[in-house]
């Protein structure tokens, strides 16, 4: 009985601490970001850079991300975007991004966080749901 108890105070603690990081960390710095990353640029795609990693059952899987340039006040800066894709993209291929005008080097490429705010809070109320309800029943359990 203590078991189902212990697991549900467990889920609760989880579903509380990612409650907590997604709104003292992640959404302040996925708004912080949108905020400040206010002029859309073309970056053009340069070069590809492949990227292997193992799955579960042991096969390797190949990624590309892609190298990219892109001009802010007559100054061309050249980073590289994390996508994984799982094909390469056409050389010259423009991606969107949007960059600080300020500090060009600070980008991203998705201006939206609020999905970011309604996923991280979705998945930390899973926890917090499934760890009460598991403490209500093991408490319910103990007292009969």
């Amino acid at each position: 009985m203590r078991k189902g108890l212990f697991g549900g105070i467990l889920f609760l603690v989880i579903g509380i601490s990612m409650f907590l990081y997604a709104i003292l960390e992640l959404i302040p710095t996925a708004k912080g970001a949108t905020e400040n990353c206010t002029l859309q640029v073309d970056a053009i795609v340069i070069e590809n850079t492949e990227y292997s990693d193992h799955d579960a059952d042991g096969y390797r899987r190949i990624y590309y991300n892609q190298v990219v340039e892109y001009e802010v006040k007559g100054e061309v800066h050249k980073i590289t975007l994390h996508s994984e894709k799982a094909d390469p993209v056409e050389i010259g291929t423009k991606i969107a991004i949007w960059v600080d005008p300020n500090d060009p080097l600070n980008m991203m490429t998705n201006p939206e966080w609020e999905p970011i705010a309604i996923g991280s809070i979705s998945f930390s109320a899973i926890f917090f749901l499934i760890g009460l309800v598991g403490c209500v029943f093991s408490l319910k359990k103990q007292s009969n």
